[in-house]
């Protein structure tokens, strides 16, 4: 009886108590919210688009397959031939002298492209962030400073150079860490790459060379080879006891970890020392042009390295790493659009929260999807 009563209770006011609040003007309007949130949502694709064909000018993920990535990011899901062309022209708007042509092979086939009619286009340039720009003038005008103060003999100019170049390159990563360029779900990934900073830049105080990517694999050998070694133990006990092969085996195996590992590891120190070397030619090729010329050398030898490790691993594993790394750095992206917009105050917490959540769903199965559909 009790039961039943506060069963009816709980109809009758939870039923009534939405119009009674609207009827008595207690409560926004639904209707104006709705299409409130509806131009974020459109802007929010338009974000994601231009993200798109920002990152597509990276050569690290040159000749991806675009139906597969179409597939893990919802944003993608309706990109049309007129969204695309939108997103390239806002992308050069953005960047002016310093755009870069996306690499549209696997895009322009039209391979998975739509034609939405009711996508609505509006190129909104309040949407673009300059923080990255001020960001890249600070360090520029650090790096001024420094090579002012450098005194007039090569060692000791070539020494404060490679110092000014780690510096970079730290800046260069705290902008992948803030960015989400960098998994924070491997947590060791940052502290190898911090840690290999730290070690390379002692070198450097004793006139060696930039040394970054060895100190890195030195730090990480030893870690990577227990994790493998006690990795197969529990893959091998899970496979005994499941009786054959599980689910997201091949991707979830202790040697794709290490192959991810690897790759995500070379992928970060590449675009580190691209943008790095970008700035420091800029300011010191013209003035100091041997000792610079000496450092940006050092650099690609580096990148290099990491490259034929890359080179290492099967092309397979590679692109399933790849295409990981460019679908969480795109939610990465879009999440921080969205904390934007709570921040100004254009979404309500409660709204920013569930956009959030969504994308971090998308981000966790991506995480426990297998690599190698």
């Amino acid at each position: 009886m009790v039961g039943g009563m506060a069963f009816f209770t709980l109809v009758i006011n939870g039923s009534t108590a939405g119009p009674l609040l609207k009827k008595l003007g207690l409560a926004k309007s639904t209707e104006t919210r709705q299409k409130v949130l509806e131009i974020y949502k459109r802007d929010y694709k338009k974000h994601s688009y231009e993200t798109f064909v920002s990152l597509l000018s990276d050569d690290r993920f040159a000749g991806l397959d675009f139906s597969r990535i179409r597939q893990r990011v919802e944003p993608l899901h309706v990109l049309s031939e007129d969204d695309l062309n939108a997103a390239i022209n806002q992308s050069k708007e953005n960047a002016r002298s310093n755009y870069k042509e996306p690499k549209l092979s696997s895009v322009a086939s039209g391979e998975g492209i739509t034609n939405d009619p009711d996508v609505e286009k509006q190129a909104d340039p309040s949407t673009s962030n300059n923080s990255g720009d001020r960001d890249k003038n600070v360090a520029q005008g650090f790096t001024s400073d420094r090579g002012d103060a450098v005194k007039p003999t090569s060692d000791k100019i070539l020494e404060e150079l490679r110092t000014i170049f780690t510096e970079q390159l730290k800046w260069a990563y705290r902008k992948q860490t803030e960015s989400g360029d960098i998994d924070g779900r491997m947590p060791f990934l940052a502290y190898t790459i911090q840690e290999g900073l730290e070690f390379s830049a002692d070198g450097v105080s004793y006139g060696k060379p930039l040394n970054d990517w060895e100190t890195s694999q030195r730090i990480s050998s030893k870690y990577l080879h227990h994790a493998e070694r006690w990795g197969k133990k529990a893959h091998n006990f899970k496979r005994r006891v499941f009786k054959g092969r599980t689910r997201g085996d091949g991707a979830k195996s202790p040697e794709f970890q290490v192959v991810r590992f690897q790759v995500l590891l070379s992928m970060a120190m590449i675009g580190a020392h691209d943008v790095a070397r970008e700035t420091f030619e800029k300011e010191f090729s013209s003035r100091y042009p041997d000792e610079a010329n000496t450092v940006l050398q050092e650099s690609r030898d580096q990148t290099a390295k990491a490259e034929a490790k890359i080179a290492e691993y099967d092309t397979k594993d590679v692109d399933a790493v790849t295409e990981h790394l460019f679908c969480i750095m795109l939610l990465n992206r879009g999440s921080k659009y969205i904390e934007r917009l709570v921040s100004c105050g254009l979404l309500s917490e409660k709204e920013g929260q569930a956009a959030l959540e969504k994308t971090e769903k998308l981000s966790e199965k991506l995480e426990s999807d297998s690599k190698h559909d």
